[in-house]
């Protein structure tokens, strides 16, 4: 991956081939050489004993140093020099960070988010400077509680907050306190939004019912394993209950009898293969994502979730030989 790859200070990572690729650096074969590259951090480089000039360790030395160079950043805390947390480009780059503390903040910028510091509950209550902090339980973490409306108005258009008219409160509205989509998939009520930038995490339909009762009373809905879920035509196991679905119909192909789709139901069994252009134009940014490959992953992703799928293991059907 990229982190052991930025971890040998001969390699580097290609954002274009997305892989590991050789440093620039190790092309040198003196210390001249090494030193004058200004462009690929081969400066101070140069290992005399093995005659090598290797890709400059990011971020070491004294308080001035650390601050001078670029992507890094001096903790006063620890009293070291540590690489810039959040120092991404793009939207994608950013609310992949593997940290998981970084911010998309107004369309443009990656930053750390408000809070996160604070590691107990204790210290996270007890934050001051106007950052609203809030202790998620479930997750052991600090966040930025962002409902603090007091006019019922201001809180209902905020996309982050819920209104409760029992108490006159400002509440944090159901997932979205999940910041990337990793933790919002993790929750059955919540998938991951991308129809606007920046992402966000939303309660599914159905799981705004807090009952059995109010969920049945919807046909579009499902009570699952305490959840109230939306009813696919998958999720339906029996022919008659199946028949019933405006959108399903009973499948008997290969066999085995299922409730399918019927927008892909009466399609015979194939195996899809997809073909990625790998041209140099993929490289490029694509609008929130750094590069076209990110941005087809996303959209794959999401096509996946409602094809109906034979969940058979990749060897089925390897033997065959593709047309066209």
């Amino acid at each position: 991956g990229k982190a052991n790859c930025m971890a040998d200070r001969g390699c580097m990572w290609s954002e274009t081939l997305l892989g590991c690729v050789d440093s620039p650096c190790v092309s040198h074969c003196d210390q001249t050489m090494c030193d004058g590259d200004l462009t690929s951090g081969c400066v101070g480089g140069w290992n005399d004993q093995e005659k090598t000039c290797y890709r400059k360790e990011l971020c070491g030395g004294d308080s001035w140093t650390c601050e001078s160079e670029e992507g890094c950043e001096w903790n006063a805390a620890t009293t070291d020099c540590r690489k810039k947390r959040c120092h991404h480009k793009t939207e994608d780059s950013c609310l992949a960070d593997t940290e998981e503390v970084c911010l998309w903040k107004d369309s443009e910028t990656c930053v750390v988010m408000p809070c996160v510091n604070h590691q107990s509950q204790g210290e996270c209550m007890l934050a001051s400077g106007g950052d609203n902090c809030l202790w998620i339980n479930g997750e052991s973490r600090c966040v930025q509680d962002k409902c603090v409306h007091a006019a019922e108005m201001d809180c209902r258009g905020d996309t982050f907050c819920d209104w409760q008219t029992s108490n006159q409160s400002c509440t944090v509205r159901p997932c979205a306190e999940h910041i990337n989509n990793r933790l919002c998939e993790a929750d059955r009520r919540c998938h991951w939004d991308i129809s606007a930038s920046p992402g966000s995490c939303q309660l599914e339909r159905c799981a705004r019912y807090p009952s059995q009762n109010m969920c049945g009373a919807d046909v579009g809905c499902l009570w699952e394993d305490s959840l109230c879920v939306e009813k696919t035509c998958r999720k339906i196991t029996e022919r008659c209950a199946c028949q019933q679905g405006p959108t399903c119909f009973w499948s008997n192909t290969g066999g085995r009898g299922r409730c399918e789709e019927q927008a892909y139901g009466r399609c015979p069994t194939l195996d899809m293969v997809l073909v990625l252009d790998g041209s140099g134009s993929m490289s490029q940014s694509f609008g929130r994502h750094p590069n076209g490959f990110y941005a087809m992953m996303e959209m794959i992703r999401d096509w996946v979730k409602m094809l109906p799928l034979s969940n058979e293991g990749s060897q089925v059907g390897s033997n065959s030989v593709p047309a066209g």
